[in-house]
């Protein structure tokens, strides 16, 4: 589920106009600890298991080049290190609590529309077939992302929103 989180958090920053890397700041600076040693392969393996978010070293060094310029790590000998900034970043963390409301609700919305076309699921099965769902389409979803087109208007963005329950009900 935790991919979902992801793209969600994603999705969220493109709405804010923000960079969308920088959504994967705090699952960097979540995985840095302060007693042993912090490479960036030992950070990808902490937030793989953590979250189930394979990011590849390439961006993990990205995630943490923009962690630096914030002022949030320090690196000495490839090491990472949090800074003082960093380790307060971490504890006003609530982006995982917060898109998890998110992903709840938009499931509890996608359960109710299936309800009312004649269905009965439960809530772990809607979330179950949404996630083998975003899983079967994250390449295209990733490459939809990162087009211009994804700056769509409200109106437009809720007629898409309404399109990919619709998808997902008939995908069920």
């Amino acid at each position: 589920m935790d991919g979902l989180y992801a793209c969600a958090l994603v999705a969220s920053f493109y709405d804010r106009n923000k960079d969308y890397i920088d959504c994967f700041i705090p699952f960097l600076l979540e995985a840095i600890t302060s007693d042993i040693s912090n490479t960036a392969q030992m950070i990808q393996g902490r937030i793989k298991v953590k979250h189930k978010i394979d990011i590849p070293i390439h961006s993990i060094k990205t995630l943490a080049h923009s962690s630096k310029r914030k002022k949030f790590i320090e690196v000495h000998n490839k090491i990472y290190h949090l800074t003082d900034e960093g380790k307060e970043y971490v504890k006003s963390i609530s982006v995982h609590e917060e898109t998890k409301q998110e992903i709840n609700c938009f499931l509890n919305e996608l359960k109710k529309y299936i309800k009312n076309h004649g269905y009965s699921y439960t809530t772990v099965d809607v979330q179950s077939h949404f996630e083998n769902y975003m899983n079967r389409n994250l390449k295209s979803l990733q490459m939809y992302i990162g087009t211009p087109s994804f700056q769509l208007t409200q109106q437009r963005r809720l007629r898409q929103k309404s399109l990919v329950v619709k998808k997902c009900y008939n995908l069920l």
